[in-house]
């Protein structure tokens, strides 16, 4: 993971690693790696209903989910969905732990305060992308405006540039490998640039 210096006069509050939600997993970007995928748009207005943990989330925009990779049976938009909703849920559940927080008592993010709410949203968005309607088949990265949702409502303070909801960062792999990290998409939500809402008013 990046490293950053920290100034001793601040103190940190919820800067931990990956600083935000469903960034990274296991070292790797996983915003790298959705981009690697091929993305289909869920169709039908009721769809939201069987994306489970994301559900209440995704039930306000037009989703999509990953091409399944390997071979095989296909699988089906159901299963895809619940695939991508655990995956989500694992995100929310390693975010409150390193917060300090056990995921047992918030297991139902959508009656919780807002910086809960702000963590399952942006696990929710970063595995429940918007359907790209101006590149077929590419994944929408979250909007900036909801990173920034997410500073504000958990009152993040990282004492250093750890806290940029844009970026480019170069990292070595143990391997000997450079991967080159991204942030969020550049855009304040809702937009066909980016999955997520706009900035909440100060």
């Amino acid at each position: 993971a990046a490293s950053y210096t920290r100034d001793a006069v601040c103190v940190a509050k919820n800067c931990i690693n990956p600083v935000f939600p469903a960034l990274s997993q296991f070292g790797h970007s996983i915003l790298s790696a959705n981009e690697n995928r091929t993305w289909r748009c869920v169709p039908g207005y009721t769809a939201w209903r069987s994306a489970g943990f994301c559900s209440q989330v995704v039930s306000h925009y037009e989703f999509a989910v990953p091409e399944q990779e390997a071979t095989g049976a296909r699988p089906t938009v159901e299963r895809l969905m619940w695939e991508q909703s655990r995956q989500a849920m694992r995100a929310y559940v390693a975010h409150l732990t390193g917060m300090g927080r056990d995921f047992w008592a918030h297991t139902e993010p959508w009656k919780e305060d807002d910086c809960i709410q702000a963590v399952w949203r942006m696990a929710c968005y970063t595995y429940f992308p918007r359907c790209n309607k101006l590149s077929s088949g590419r994944y929408l990265r979250p909007c900036e405006s909801t990173c920034r949702n997410y500073l504000k409502a958990c009152q993040v303070t990282c004492c250093d540039e750890g806290a940029q909801c844009v970026f480019t960062h170069r990292r070595e792999l143990r391997n000997g490998d450079v991967e080159l990290e991204e942030g969020y998409a550049p855009h304040s939500g809702p937009s066909p640039f980016c999955t997520g809402v706009g900035r909440r008013p100060a």
